[in-house]
């Protein structure tokens, strides 16, 4: 190759080519050089190659042509950043050679190349690569890569925590299948995963180091090049553990409150059939001496009486009876019903009692209290088919301190009833709370017991909780909130009597005073106007709201007193009160429903209103009638 060809390449070339002397001087650049340096040739020839390297690089670069020089290394590759005219930096990658004449040094020579988007590529790569661990390692999902045979490459803290390990290294030593709990799950993932590179919100069961499972969402996706096979994976996982088991209480909660519905609806006609039933009986009975025919009406007004205690239980789960709450001391109530509960249970049963210091005083009914403790302690009695011992604990606890994340903050009183029966198996719990499930023989229970308790706690503002295992026993614990401040029992009782005044103790005839009865139920419609027909009153009747409104538009001014249902076609009870009490404020109004709540009639309000529940005697209508009639 002569000198002139030599010569065309060089200049020609689209790399950085230069000469210096031993001293660093340049004595030769190509354009390439004077174009991307920005310097003209003669700024360039003569001047030295330091001034164009970076201030924070030419230490650097003084020891790297140094040791080359020493060491007469003929060749070194050096990266830097080199800067041109007008500050202008780029960054060049170059090979430099020595020069030699008769085995001396003479300078040296170099074919340099700008690596400025190379190098920018770097530094982005790097951020990347660094944001991506950051993220990596301060993720609250747990974050893992793997080959697809399972083997970890890849695992952050967060899942190191989720699944219990001591450290990456300890976990990194596992392959991906170990930690299902169905390995047969993982085969699909992988298949998805080959067919379309990723998995979107894969809901799979995974163990933790000490054995228990975790409920998780995975999503994954491929890693590397997509023409080729399914090598890598990347995936994030979520524990969900804590969202299903709550998804699973909502769906339980909503469950019991369909039932809950539906057993309100069954009561309220079964109540309004038994009011007729125990009505008309009653009043057989008032007037039937023949002993054969008593004896018959009373068995059936027996029959009558138990339908009326199984609808009492429907409502209480359902939590829509009227309850007539009361300070209650948990303490005294359990002493109380002591005897009752040595009576219940067997001989080879043992019970025993640990009461709270002090009182401790809850807002309920008495005898739904009583009701809770009787259900509880007779549940646990037949938890123990060959005996054991049942016992109840009462003590005063906080709802955060006891991580009741299903109650407001404040003080409670917490009913414990344990046993060391055979226990509950987890397919029986989720059923725990529904009306008429049992596990008892058919004809050995209703299996509304639980149902009640759940009812009537949910009612009273509290919680049931529950601690159980197979072959160890059960312990149902009633969380109820606490009165803050005892009150004194007359004050109880005059605040109930308050509210629900007693039946006096005889019945006073009619002053020939007129009411008007509006009930859609033909049979309880029919039974009120013979009771109160009997007691001497005026009866005006009417099967639907809109009939009465009419009645009462020609006859309102001699009506004293309104009977109505609360719950009826087209006007409920209580819209039909607040329209007849608009026309006559001081109109009397009795309200009889066979599942009200005092709270859900704003027609009570009225201090002329009253309610009351079915099924009733014909004693208590008659009795409750003459009340509020002379009161006025």
């Amino acid at each position: 190759m002569s000198d002139d060809h030599l010569k065309r390449l060089i200049e020609q070339a689209q790399d950085l080519i230069y000469e210096c002397d031993t001293a660093g001087h340049f004595t030769y650049v190509n354009p390439v050089s004077i174009r991307l340096m920005n310097y003209t040739a003669d700024e360039l020839i003569g001047r030295h190659y330091l001034t164009l390297i970076r201030p924070d690089y030419r230490e650097r670069a003084i020891e790297v042509y140094s040791r080359q020089f020493i060491h007469r290394t003929p060749s070194t590759y050096f990266e830097f950043p080199a800067i041109g005219g007008g500050d202008t930096t780029i960054w060049v990658g170059q090979h430099v050679q020595l020069l030699f004449e008769q085995d001396q040094i003479v300078g040296f020579q170099a074919i340099a190349r700008d690596i400025t988007k190379q190098r920018d590529a770097e530094v982005a790569l790097k951020r990347s690569e660094a944001r991506y661990r950051s993220l990596f390692e301060g993720a609250i999902f747990g974050i893992y890569r793997s080959n697809i045979d399972g083997r970890f490459l890849d695992v952050n803290p967060a899942l190191v925590a989720m699944l219990g390990y001591a450290s990456a290294a300890e976990l990194i030593t596992l392959r991906t299948p170990a930690l299902y709990f169905d390995r047969s799950a993982r085969a699909p993932l992988i298949e998805e995963l080959t067919r379309s590179g990723r998995i979107h919100g894969a809901d799979v069961k995974w163990l933790r180091k000490d054995g228990t499972v975790v409920s998780v969402r995975l999503s994954a996706r491929a890693i590397g090049d997509d023409r080729g096979p399914l090598t890598e994976y990347e995936t994030i996982v979520e524990d969900v553990t804590e969202r299903r088991h709550l998804e699973s209480h909502l769906r339980q909660v909503q469950k019991i409150e369909a039932v809950g519905q539906l057993a309100a609806g069954i009561a309220h006609n079964f109540n309004n059939l038994l009011t007729a039933v125990l009505g008309y009986t009653e009043l057989l009975l008032s007037r039937n001496s023949v002993k054969a025919d008593r004896e018959d009406l009373e068995e059936i007004q027996k029959a009558g009486q138990r339908a009326a205690v199984l609808t009492r239980q429907l409502l209480a789960f359902s939590r829509r009876q009227a309850p007539v709450p009361e300070h209650v001391d948990v303490n005294a109530a359990v002493r109380q019903v002591r005897g009752m509960l040595d009576r219940v249970i067997r001989e080879d049963v043992q019970l025993t009692c640990t009461f709270a210091p002090g009182p401790a005083l809850v807002k309920i009914d008495p005898s739904e209290f009583e009701q809770v403790v009787l259900n509880l302690v007779i549940n646990a009695r037949d938890a123990m088919p060959g005996g054991g011992r049942i016992a109840i604990s009462i003590a005063q606890v906080d709802a955060v301190t006891e991580k009741l994340s299903g109650l407001a903050p404040g003080r409670y009183i917490r009913l414990n009833v344990s046993d060391t029966g055979t226990g509950i198996k987890p397919e029986v719990r989720a059923h725990l709370f529904e009306p008429f499930f049992t596990t008892k023989e058919q004809g050995k229970g209703t299996g509304l017991g639980l149902a009640s308790v759940y009812g009537i706690v949910n009612q009273g503002q509290g919680l049931i909780g529950l601690d159980t295992e197979v072959g160890r026993g059960t312990t149902f614990s009633v969380y109820l909130p606490a009165v803050a401040q005892p009150t004194a029992v007359a004050a109880v009782a005059a605040e109930a009597a308050a509210d629900w005044p007693p039946l006096p103790a005889a019945t006073a005839p009619s002053r020939n005073e007129t009411i008007l009865v509006v009930e859609d139920e033909d049979g309880v419609r029919t039974i009120a106007k013979a009771i109160l027909v009997r007691h001497g009153y005026e009866v005006l009747e009417a099967a639907t709201p809109g009939a009465a409104c009419e009645i009462f538009a020609q006859h309102g001014d001699r009506i004293d007193l309104l009977l109505t249902d609360v719950v009826m076609p087209d006007m409920n009870g209580p819209a039909l009160a607040q329209r007849l009490v608009g026309l006559r404020p001081d109109l009397r109004v009795l309200f009889m429903s066979g599942y009200a709540d005092r709270a859900s009639l704003p027609g009570l309000a009225n201090p002329n209103a009253r309610l009351l529940t079915k099924p009733f005697r014909p004693a208590a209508l008659a009795a409750t009638v003459r009340e509020i009639l002379a009161a006025r």
